[in-house]
């Protein structure tokens, strides 16, 4: 049997047996090996997902404002070693040790604003500026000092956002497509919004009681610079390439986002914005209704994205499936 063919077989099977509907994608060196799309982008209409439709992407947005980052620090605008508080004098809440580093790596042990009592189902749902956002966590105890411990969350990359505007003089969105998303051209991909009319997106699906339910509203606003992005598996594929390269940072800087900078467990650290694993890199997301994965093997130039818009898929060992059939060919 061929090997894309393997690949076609194990992939219905995972959409089969665990309910994967999305979009996946297999590369190597630029070159795709594999696409297909599988379940429907929008139940009530019968609208099948497509390999050119648009996935909410969740945290796979935090490598982009780890990028957007280390631009601004090669324009000397600002340094990894800066205190947080330095932008922020007014929130003497926060240790006066954190730094922009400890906000990238998850090192700084500010709280995440899923420990706010009540956010999740409740708070989750409104929509919030900058003092009002902070508010919400900034009062709650650190899990620990700055660099003495790893706590994966989302309010360290929403404060590097609000940092990149004030020093930048742009908004977040248009920072990133003006200096990410457009010289790459990256035209299907963006920041997300309720308020967005957002051609080709699908529709995020939530199980209950044995029945797939639209998904729950969530204001992208709580996720900004965290997990707000759109994108195609095509987008990414873009995206991934762009990362051997020097378009949008010279080679040391894509070194240091790279670099396992804080230890999370045996054989996976975190860098700025990738888990660091001894042969990959990846990174997965997840949002209500949209879940997501993104593996690169830099060696071997092999990239594999899976988009869905199902989030109660069952990853299983499928990446590592997949990733067997495309490293063997």
């Amino acid at each position: 049997m061929h090997w894309r063919q393997k690949i076609a077989d194990q992939m219905q099977r995972f959409a089969d047996e665990y309910q994967f509907s999305g979009t996946v994608l297999a590369a190597r060196e630029g070159n795709v090996l594999y696409q297909e799309a599988f379940g429907l982008a929008n139940r009530e209409h019968e609208v099948p997902n497509r390999v050119g439709s648009k996935y909410r992407i969740a945290s796979l947005t935090k490598a982009f404002t780890a990028m957007a980052v280390l631009q601004l620090a090669e324009k000397g605008s600002i340094r990894l070693d800066d205190k947080l508080r330095t932008f922020f004098p007014e929130y003497s809440e926060f240790d006066e040790r954190i730094t922009l580093h400890h906000l990238l790596t998850h090192t700084s042990g500010i709280r995440d604003i899923e420990d706010v009592p009540h956010f999740t189902g409740h708070l989750e749902k409104l929509s919030y500026d900058q003092q009002s956002f902070i508010a919400l966590y900034k009062d709650l105890p650190a899990f620990f000092a700055p660099g003495e411990g790893w706590k994966y969350g989302n309010c360290g990359y929403t404060m590097l956002a609000y940092i990149l505007e004030a020093v930048s003089g742009m908004s977040y969105e248009n920072f990133i497509q003006h200096h990410i998303l457009q010289p790459l051209g990256m035209t299907h991909t963006g920041c997300d919004s309720h308020t967005k009319v957002v051609k080709h997106r699908s529709d995020g699906y939530s199980a209950a009681d044995g029945s797939i339910i639209p998904a729950m509203y969530y204001d992208l606003g709580t996720v900004m610079a965290s997990g707000d992005f759109y994108s195609t598996v095509e987008d990414l594929l873009k995206w991934d390439q762009a990362l051997y390269t020097d378009k949008l940072v010279s080679s040391e800087s894509i070194r240091m986002m790279f670099t396992p900078h804080a230890s999370v467990s045996a054989n996976h650290d975190y860098g700025y914005g990738w888990n660091i694993y001894p042969s990959y890199v990846e990174h997965g997301g997840w949002l209500p209704g949209y879940w997501c994965k993104f593996r690169r093997y830099p060696e071997e130039r092999i990239m594999l994205v899976l988009l869905a818009n199902h989030d109660f898929v069952q990853e299983g060992d499928i990446l590592d499936k997949l990733s067997a059939f495309v490293r063997a060919v």
